[in-house]
């Protein structure tokens, strides 16, 4: 029964690593004009973000590892960081887009706790905001949406960063007190 439950805790990540493995072929999909191809992969890896959170919370898995740790995240960014790749490629937004969304990858990860992400009420979103992003670009492909998410993109990312800041400001004067 413990090797059951412990396959059972196991699954997040094994649902982790299909969405990932799921990410080249939206690449692929998005850059060449298989849009249904495209939205279909993108449901599959949105629905996948879900699951994985779900059966998380559901198994209390605790992590065991940094690489554990940081899955989710990690998954979320090599997603968002591949549909962007495509959509630059596609001159649908600019490439220093994919400077700002790796500066906020690592913005993550370098103010975050070792073991476990260290989630701010602003940040916490941020990665589903994106990834919302990518279905938006994908479902409405038109001009005005595009420029609405590009705006939608670098007005969340600006109040994040001053939030995150702040969150981890208010946070440290909190432990030295």
């Amino acid at each position: 029964m413990a090797e059951i439950d412990y396959r059972l805790k196991k699954t997040p990540y094994v649902i982790v690593i299909l969405r990932i493995t799921l990410t080249p072929l939206l690449f692929y999909s998005i850059l060449y004009d298989f849009t249904h191809i495209a939205v279909l992969l993108f449901f599959a890896a949105f629905s996948s973000d879900i699951l994985d959170g779900f059966l998380a919370k559901k198994f209390k898995t605790i992590s065991s590892s940094f690489l554990e740790a940081y899955s989710d995240p990690i998954a979320d960014f090599v997603l968002v960081l591949m549909a962007f790749s495509a959509f630059t490629l596609k001159e649908i937004y600019p490439s220093w887009i994919l400077i700002l969304l790796v500066f906020m990858f690592l913005f993550f990860i370098i103010t975050s706790n070792r073991q476990k992400p260290l989630y701010d009420p602003v940040g916490k979103y941020y990665g589903m905001f994106l990834i919302a992003a990518i279905g938006i670009t994908l479902l409405f492909p038109m001009e005005i949406v595009f420029n609405s998410v590009f705006l939608s993109i670098l007005g969340y990312t600006i109040i994040l960063v001053i939030f995150r800041t702040i969150f981890l400001w208010k946070s440290r004067m909190l432990i030295e007190d």
